[in-house]
């Protein structure tokens, strides 16, 4: 029973002492994981900006590849915008799903190559 007393005091001044660390700049999200008690790791600060480049990346590539399926569809013009009147609902909304689509899968297969690039160049995950 002692020994759990013991252990909780010490668990609290832990706590206590954590949040008397320095600050870290928020901007990294840095306060956040030493008042957790973690550290972030440093491949992870490294990839921020890798992301955010293959983020606006792999935006680019997916509407270049939804623009050309939707002439593979048959389509003259260019996908519809939710708010073009003279556009049927079904030829909006598939064109939303489409885009949808091709988006989520682009990001995510560019997303996982920028993470196995790094895991080769540097020996960690940086997620």
């Amino acid at each position: 029973m002692r020994q759990k007393a013991a252990q909780g005091a010490q668990a609290a001044r832990d706590n206590r002492a954590l949040l008397r660390q320095p600050a870290w700049p928020s901007w990294y999200g840095w306060h956040v994981a030493v008042r957790r008690g973690e550290r972030m790791k440093a491949s992870k600060i490294a990839y921020k900006p890798v992301g955010l480049a293959l983020g606006a990346v792999s935006g680019m590539l997916a509407g270049a590849v939804s623009k050309q399926a939707w002439k593979m569809l048959g389509h003259d013009e260019d996908a519809p915008d939710a708010t073009d009147e003279e556009r049927a609902w079904s030829e909006v909304l598939l064109a939303a799903t489409l885009q949808g689509a091709i988006f989520a899968g682009v990001k995510a297969a560019v997303d996982r190559a920028g993470a196995a690039t790094t895991r080769r160049l540097t020996g960690t995950w940086p997620g």
